[in-house]
């Protein structure tokens, strides 16, 4: 069998419907959790498509890494 892609939806409105359509009908596509900063939105729109078991989330903290290295300013 396939390794799975896993996928975390971060916002679970219009787009993440018409993405998650399609995520559910494959085989190789895990949703591991979602989130929106609308309480209780994220687990609807889990429950919707029967994944009661995936954690929902109302934040979500997301770092990137950059070549750039720049120090805060003062303001």
């Amino acid at each position: 069998m396939a390794k799975k892609v896993r996928i975390g939806i971060v916002g679970t409105g219009g787009i993440a419907n018409a993405h998650m359509k399609h995520y559910v009908t494959f085989d190789d596509v895990e949703i591991v959790g979602a989130c929106d900063i609308v309480p209780g939105k994220a687990r609807a729109f889990l429950d919707k498509y029967d994944l009661t078991k995936v954690p929902a989330f109302e934040n979500v903290k997301a770092w990137t890494w950059s070549r750039r290295r720049t120090r805060p300013s003062a303001s």
